[in-house]
């Protein structure tokens, strides 16, 4: 186990994040950096420390979690978007990726009301559960403020679409 002193002169000798260093120093840093050894091991976790999303110990663990829980590929495309800025936001990007592929998310990153990974993810989740269709009407619906509210609305508009009628030819 890294004590606190050995897991900042790392932060430090590596010129990582100041915020991620001052929340080892103040905060709860320290605890998720330790579990992230304990849980992920010591090469895996120093390549996360060095991420510029690592702002703090939380965000390491997060990103450690979705390398393993997601794939390196997965994180490594989510840790290169705009979006990613925390952790959590690397987290939901790469399940994304993982779940409902490169092109859905690749479109739900595009659009506006994708300000962050959850909402990438829900909206990814809606291209591929409604279609491009209903989601681009939920897109542009006044209500629809977020991720969430996308997918709830194309959700509700693809349920009431009209049955396509089935022809029986003799």
């Amino acid at each position: 186990m890294k004590t606190k002193e050995e897991i900042l002169d790392f932060l430090e000798k590596n010129n990582c994040n100041q915020e991620l260093i001052n929340d080892v120093k103040n905060g709860d840093g320290y605890n998720w950096i330790a579990l992230c050894y304990e849980n992920f091991g010591v090469k895996f976790t120093e390549l996360v420390l060095q991420q510029k999303q690592a702002k703090s110990g939380e965000d390491v663990y997060d990103i450690a979690l979705s390398y393993k829980e997601n794939g390196i590929k997965a994180t490594e495309l989510a840790l290169q978007q705009k979006q990613a800025k925390s952790g959590e936001d690397v987290y939901c990007i790469a399940r994304s990726y993982e779940k409902f592929g490169v092109e859905f998310t690749e479109l739900a990153l595009q659009q506006d009301k994708a300000k962050n990974g959850n909402n990438a993810f829900w909206i990814a989740w809606s291209y591929k559960k409604h279609g491009v269709e209903f989601t681009e009407l939920a897109l542009q619906h006044e209500k629809a403020k977020n991720g969430e509210d996308v997918y709830r609305i194309a959700k509700k508009k693809f349920a009431l679409r009209k049955p396509t009628r089935v022809q029986n030819y003799v």
